[in-house]
């Protein structure tokens, strides 16, 4: 039990530093203002203690808070500089499959089926948006993203994933046309992805 909660505070601390070597390689120097601070710790802390309060035991606790922080950190830094950086997505992917290999290993096949559906559905869409319209509708660092929620969630829950992002971008769009009067220009679709797959994650250890 101490192993396991040593191992996930120094996860913890990696993953906050790994945050801001990211910021630094994309040319912002940490976080720009006190209300980015607070909301970016506050999620942190919040992401912990949803963890806590999952029916699983202590060592499972620990792991599943730190598949919500890394959900923060890749929704926050898309949701505020537009961008998906690789080593937070790899990060994701990684820890999902050899958690599994661990805790789980005769799901492991599940879970690299997830990752390969949750890279190859983005991917295609974003392939036919870009052939049919001539721009890129999905990101690669959406696809990459999806995957390491594939890898943690396994495939089943890939398409539901997606299809709940999907309909909380569209929420969010409409109530940004009526507060606005137009739509938005530009929407990056990491937060809804993150936030997906934090409410699927709870409804498979709740259900």
């Amino acid at each position: 039990m101490m192993v396991m909660l040593a191992v996930g505070l120094l996860s913890l601390w990696y993953l906050r530093w790994q945050w801001v070597a990211c910021c630094h390689e994309f040319s912002v120097a940490g976080l720009s203002n006190r209300h980015q601070v607070g909301l970016f710790y506050s999620g942190i802390v919040a992401s912990v203690l949803l963890a806590l309060f999952l029916p699983v035991s202590a060592p499972q606790q620990v792991v599943l808070s730190l598949f919500f922080v890394q959900l923060w950190l890749l929704m926050c830094f898309d949701g505020w500089y537009g961008y998906l950086p690789d080593k937070l997505s790899y990060t994701l992917l990684w820890s999902g499959l050899l958690w599994c290999a661990y805790d789980a290993p005769w799901l492991l096949q599940d879970r690299v089926w997830g990752a390969a559906l949750g890279y190859g559905l983005p991917w295609t869409v974003g392939t036919v948006f870009a052939l049919l319209r001539g721009k890129e509708g999905l990101g690669r660092g959406d696809a990459k993203f999806l995957a390491g929620i594939g890898a943690w969630l396994g495939v089943l829950a890939v398409p539901y994933v997606l299809f709940g992002a999907s309909a909380l971008a569209l929420c969010y769009a409409v109530v940004q046309r009526c507060r606005a009067a137009s739509w938005p220009t530009m929407l990056y679709f990491g937060p809804f992805l993150g936030l997906a797959a934090g409410i699927m994650l709870v409804v498979q250890y709740w259900r």
